[in-house]
C-alpha cells in the first residue's frame, strides 16, 4: 500500500499551483517567484613608460580581471540557489620594445591568460529520487575549470631599402586543470520501465486495479498511473554508482571529486618579408613552423588503447577506429564482431614514461604569401573606377595547423 515514509516526505512539499504541469489528477506543477542578486564586474589597468627621452626603450603593461557572480534560482522557496556560477578569468601582458637603430626594432612580450570558471552546486552525499517527483532538495554537482596560458613572444623587424624583414617566435605554456563531483555520489530512483513487465497498469500484479475487479486504467493514462504509483509506494528499483579509480587501481572515497591536470607546450617560429615591389604593389611572403606538444595528465591518470594479444597488450599501434572498421567489415560479411578481437586500456602518457595519446607532427611548416595592389591610374575609366591610390586589391594564401589539444582534453579527460 501507500508508503508512510513517502507520505511524510510529500507532506513537506508546497501545494501545487500550476495545473499546466503534471497529469492533472495525481501530480501538479508548482511555480513561484524568487529574487537573486547577480554581479558582473570587470577591471582593467594599463601602464606605458618611455624609459628615455629618445624613445629607444619603451615598456607597457596591461591587466584585466573579470569577476562574475551568478547565483541560480532555488529548488523551492526559502532554499539557497541550486547552482552558483563564478567566473574569475584574468590576464596580463607586459612588453619591452627596443629601438636598436632607425631601421631595426625588437619587441619582447610576456603574458598570462587565465580562464577560470566554477559551478557550485548543493550535492553533498548519496541521494534517492522518486519517479516523476522533483527532488525536495537540489542534487546539483560542483565543478571548476582553470586554464592558465603563459605566452612568450619576440618579434624583430628590420627595414632594408624596399624590404621589411620580420623574424619571431611565439611560445605557449598551457595548463588545463579541472575538478568535478558529478560522479562522486551514488544515487537511486524508481523507474517502472525497468519492472518485469515494464508496466504496472495491465500487468495483473498487486497494484493493477483491473486484477481486483476495479476499472482498468485507460491505455492513455497508464504511464501517468505507473509513475504516480511508483512514487507513492516508494518503489526504488534502479541504483547508480561510479567507482572512480586512480591509475594504481585504488578507489577514491565517496564524495572525492575527480580532478585532472593536463599540460602541454606549443612552439612557433616565423620569418617573413614585405617587399615593396612597385610603388603600388606590395608582396608579403614567409614561412611559419609549429610544434604542438601532446597534452598529458601530470599525475599520470590517463590511458590509451591497445589490442589484446594473449593476456597482454600487443606491441603494434592500435586505435578504436581500427576496431570499429574491423567490426563493420565483419558485420557486412555476416560474421560476428567478436572476430575483431579484444582491446584494452593501458596506462600511457609521458608522465608515466609511456607514449602520449598520439605522436606530435614535426613537419608543420606553413608557407604564406599575400599581395596588396593599389592602382594609381591618373585618368580614364580606370581612374573613375579605382581612383588614384584610393582602392586596394588584396589576395593571399596561408597553410595553418589546427590546435586541437585543448578540445580533446575538455571532451575526453574523464
Amino acid at each position: 500500500g501507500v508508503n508512510p515514509a513517502v507520505l511524510q516526505l510529500m507532506s513537506t512539499y508546497p501545494i501545487g499551483n500550476n495545473p499546466t504541469l503534471g497529469d492533472g489528477l495525481n501530480t501538479e506543477g508548482y511555480s513561484f517567484s524568487y529574487n537573486t542578486q547577480r554581479s558582473y564586474n570587470s577591471y582593467t589597468a594599463r601602464l606605458d613608460w618611455n624609459i628615455d627621452s629618445r624613445g629607444k626603450h619603451t615598456v607597457f603593461w596591461r591587466g584585466n580581471l573579470q569577476n562574475d557572480h551568478e547565483p541560480g534560482g532555488p529548488q523551492f522557496p526559502g532554499q539557497p540557489g541550486s547552482q552558483t556560477l563564478l567566473t574569475n578569468s584574468k590576464g596580463f601582458a607586459a612588453g619591452y620594445t627596443l629601438l636598436l637603430s632607425s631601421n631595426l626594432v625588437n619587441s619582447l612580450a610576456f603574458g598570462l591568460t587565465r580562464q577560470g570558471i566554477s559551478s557550485a552546486g548543493l550535492l553533498s552525499g548519496p541521494y534517492v529520487t522518486l519517479q516523476d517527483l522533483t527532488a525536495l532538495e537540489a542534487t546539483t554537482s560542483s565543478s571548476y575549470t582553470i586554464t592558465p596560458v603563459y605566452n612568450l613572444a619576440d618579434n624583430l623587424s628590420w627595414t632594408k631599402r624596399s624590404h621589411n624583414f620580420a623574424f619571431g617566435t611565439n611560445i605557449r605554456f598551457i595548463d588545463d586543470r579541472s575538478s568535478s563531483d558529478q560522479l562522486s555520489y551514488a544515487n537511486a530512483s524508481g523507474t517502472y520501465q525497468y519492472l518485469n513487465p515494464g508496466t504496472i497498469a495491465g500487468s495483473g500484479g498487486a497494484f493493477d486495479p483491473g486484477a481486483f475487479g476495479y476499472p482498468e486504467v485507460a491505455s492513455t493514462s497508464k504511464s501517468n498511473y505507473n509513475s504516480a504509483l511508483m512514487a507513492v509506494v516508494g518503489i526504488i528499483n534502479v541504483g547508480n554508482i561510479t567507482y572512480n579509480n586512480t591509475k594504481t587501481g585504488s578507489t577514491l572515497p565517496v564524495g572525492s571529486p575527480v580532478t585532472r591536470d593536463y599540460r602541454w607546450n606549443e612552439y612557433e617560429f616565423y620569418a617573413q618579408d614585405t617587399w615593396k615591389a612597385l610603388k603600388d604593389l606590395s608582396i608579403t611572403y614567409g614561412i611559419r613552423y609549429s610544434y604542438l606538444q601532446v597534452p598529458a595528465e601530470t599525475s599520470g591518470t590517463q590511458v590509451g588503447v591497445c589490442t589484446i594479444v594473449g593476456n597482454a597488450c600487443g606491441a603494434a599501434p592500435f586505435s578504436l577506429t581500427q576496431f570499429v572498421n574491423q567490426s563493420g567489415a565483419l558485420a557486412a560479411s555476416g560474421q560476428s564482431a567478436s572476430g575483431a578481437g579484444e582491446f584494452g586500456f593501458p596506462i600511457n602518457g609521458r608522465y608515466n614514461g609511456k607514449s602520449d595519446y598520439w605522436s606530435p607532427e614535426k613537419g608543420n611548416v606553413g608557407p604564406r604569401i599575400a599581395l596588396a595592389y593599389s592602382p594609381t591610374p591618373s585618368s580614364g575609366v580606370w581612374n573613375k573606377i579605382f581612383g588614384d591610390g584610393q582602392s586596394s586589391i588584396r589576395a593571399g594564401y596561408s597553410l595553418l595547423f589546427d590546435h586541437f589539444g585543448a578540445a580533446i582534453v575538455n571532451n575526453f579527460d574523464a
